[in-house]
């Protein structure tokens, strides 16, 4: 059924005050509330205008159109007598003209009280309006987030929207900055303090470098940078869901984002990326997170010194204003030119975020009090001149819970660090570049500065060190030129899931070597017991033997002699000897240290050299040795087979050790083969043979 509708009247009649029709009447028309004539028409067409009166027909009719405007009707007699007057008289014209201007009013953009002003809004939800909800003006619902849109930025990856974007931040200083989808390809925009800045998302909202960036100018900035030192001008920035993009424009002294001097600032769900140098710069900023954020492509692609790192956080340029109280998780670091994260700032916390293929570092701090807890970081490689997973060179640290593998430096380097805790981390696979880093290791410990600010206080307990590519140097090793580290434990580490390269698990060069270390219960590695000491000048023979044995042996050319030597605590050797009771003209016999494992001589610890046999008596060489504690084994490999000397019983200690090759025999003597010479870095195939062992001693 069609919708339908009353007819309007399609002539006017009018009638006299004696009900009948007013023929020859008069109808007066004016503006409404006026006396001021306006004129009507004969037709729809309004060309043909009606007289003012309008002279009424032998019906009491007429033909009356109206415009849009408002009228006055004034009907009289023929002769003028006035019957009745009716004011603000209207048409559909009239209406239409109404609804036309109000459509107008709300399409205005330049009327604050019109367009959306009047427009009412009430807060509800699917049931109806929430209670306690307070009705105001769909403008005064917008006002409280601006848009990029609405001060023209185009977001088509083509149109420079410098302008229109920063027009928007500035009007935005204090509220919430919305950039929907779009890609805004911008010169330096500077953000306010108080402002929060937000996108759909980062794969889709996207702020990238314009040509004309200068190399010195960064991309995204907060506005106040500049004030007295120690003083935190801007507060309060967010900036959310945005991916900035470097547009690689090449090589760069400004970082692509930087935040000077900010308190509470925070980084969330952005992606930076695609710029030769640091990518987001905290500096001189506390109280602040970075969260769920994604680095990539960061850092210049040749070898600088300083190739900048995807994240710096650190104290202000200019002056020197510390960071401190930064937090940064859940984050993504990959395949950066330098470091994924370089950090000074004091009271850092990196948390859950992963590093993969980044060059000189995952993570670089020397922030004091600081924890680096629960981050997976693997295939650091060189840029310059450093490739560990973590480096760290401040005080009051606690690793812990972090995985580390393939890097080919250190998993973890430790430089002149004080009162650390380095627990529960799995490091796997250092060194894998083993040319240039010759001791790369699980840990390593680097002290390059004098007591008291050599590295000290540092535990390393509970953590799993392996490497199944059997090429890394240690799983602990220590370096340094100046004062050994002081009071490091080293306990209930996992270190004997692969074989060394160094022929240990823990390296101690001898001017790192400190009594007040102590290394224990590491399966893989010899332990520290509490023990009395060595005394400086006396013979040591190692438990398996007294010093004072008496017996003797007749050696035999080209074969190695060992004897189990059993180290109770770290301790510097230099001397080791042993004792000719028949001499042999023109012999001589190379001494040294083998590492002892599962019963047997392994890997050459020490090749002392040569002593001669050609007189009786007491014959030694100078070294200089670090053994930590554990069991090694002492051995001679002579030139002649004339010579003799002392020897003694094994301790029952040693042959528990050793072991028989049958109940009740006494082959407990430990040979191998060998040509004489420089002692082979391998201990050849053990055999045994029965008699007493080689007295060999040690002095410190």
């Amino acid at each position: 059924m069609p919708s339908v509708s009353l007819s309007p009247a399609p002539k006017l009649q009018f009638f006299g005050t004696d009900g009948n029709p007013l023929v020859g009447g008069k109808v007066y028309t004016y503006a409404a509330g006026t006396t001021t004539p306006l004129t009507t028409y004969y037709d729809s067409t309004g060309t043909v205008a009606n007289t003012n009166p309008i002279i009424l027909d032998t019906r009491g009719e007429a033909n009356i159109w109206l415009t849009s405007a408002a009228y006055k009707f004034v009907l009289k007699t023929s002769t003028d007598t006035l019957i009745w007057t009716v004011d603000n008289i209207t048409s559909n014209a009239y209406l239409i003209s109404l609804l036309d201007a109000f459509k107008a009013d709300l399409a205005n953009t330049t009327d604050v009280a019109k367009g959306d002003a009047l427009v009412g809004f009430k807060q509800s939800n699917s049931s109806g309006i929430l209670a306690g909800a307070v009705g105001r003006t769909v403008h005064q619902k917008f006002q409280e987030m601006i848009s990029v849109k609405d001060f023209g930025a185009a977001g088509d990856s083509t149109t420079n929207d410098t302008t229109a974007m920063q027009n928007a931040l500035t009007a935005a200083a204090g509220k919430s900055l919305y950039i929907p989808a779009g890609t805004y390809v911008c010169s330096q925009l500077v953000v306010s303090s108080g402002t929060s800045v937000y996108g759909d998302s980062a794969s889709t909202t996207i702020i990238q470098a314009a040509s004309s960036l200068n190399s010195s100018t960064p991309l995204f900035r907060n506005l106040t940078q500049s004030g007295a030192a120690n003083v935190y001008t801007d507060n309060q920035i967010s900036v959310s869901n945005i991916r900035f993009d470097g547009n690689n424009l090449g090589t760069r002294t400004a970082g692509l984002l930087d935040f000077v001097k900010v308190q509470h600032l925070t980084l969330n769900n952005c992606q930076v990326y695609n710029v030769q140098y640091i990518g987001a710069a905290l500096n001189g900023c506390v109280y602040s997170t970075v969260t769920n954020c994604s680095f990539a492509a960061c850092g210049n692609q040749t070898v600088t010194v300083e190739g900048g790192p995807a994240l710096y956080i650190g104290n202000a340029f200019s002056d020197g204003t510390p960071s401190y109280d930064v937090f940064v998780t859940g984050c993504n670091f990959t395949n950066n030119n330098w470091a994924g994260m370089y950090a000074t700032a004091d009271r850092t916390i990196i948390s859950g975020n992963y590093f993969q293929s980044n060059k000189e570092s995952g993570i670089f701090t020397t922030g004091n009090v600081c924890v680096i807890t629960g981050n997976w970081i693997s295939g650091v490689t060189r840029k310059y001149i450093s490739a560990s997973g973590i480096e760290a060179g401040g005080d009051q640290l606690t690793i812990t819970g972090n995985f580390i593998a393939n890097v080919e430096a250190d998993c973890i380097s430790l430089t002149d660090t004080q009162t650390v805790t380095v627990t529960g981390n799995s490091l796997i696979n250092p060194r894998a570049d083993s040319t240039y880093y010759t001791q790369g290791s699980c840990i390593g410990f680097n002290t390059l500065t004098a007591s008291p600010g050599n590295t000290r206080n540092v535990l390393i307990v509970g953590n799993n060190m392996a490497s199944p590519s059997n090429n890394a140097y240690a799983a602990v090793r220590f370096y340094g030129t100046t004062s050994p580290p002081e009071y490091i434990t080293v306990s209930d580490n996992q270190m004997n899931q692969n074989s060394w390269s160094s022929g240990q698990a823990i390296v101690i060069p001898a001017n790192q070597a400190s009594i007040t270390n102590v290394y224990r219960d590491n399966i893989g590695a010899f332990d520290v017991f509490d023990y009395g000491g060595y005394v400086s000048g006396r013979f040591y023979a190692g438990e398996a033997l007294s010093p004072a044995a008496a017996s003797t042996l007749s050696i035999s050319a080209n074969t190695l002699y060992g004897t189990p030597f059993v180290v109770r605590q770290q301790k510097l050797w230099n001397k080791i000897g042993l004792y000719v009771t028949t001499a042999a003209l023109g012999g001589a016999a190379y001494l040294g240290i083998y590492r002892m494992e599962n019963g047997v001589p392994t890997t050459k610890v020490l090749d002392a050299g040569a002593v001669g046999l050609d007189t009786v008596g007491t014959k030694e060489i100078t070294i200089s040795q670090v053994l930590p504690a554990g069991m090694y084994c002492v051995v001679l490999l002579a030139s002649t087979s004339s010579a003799v000397v002392k020897a003694g019983t094994l301790s029952p200690a040693a042959v528990a050790t050793v072991g028989t090759s049958a109940i009740g025999t006494a082959d407990t003597i430990i040979l191998g083969s060998a040509t004489y010479g420089a002692l082979p870095n391998t201990f050849p195939t053990v055999t045994y043979g029965t008699g007493d062992s080689a007295l060999i001693t040690l002095r410190c």
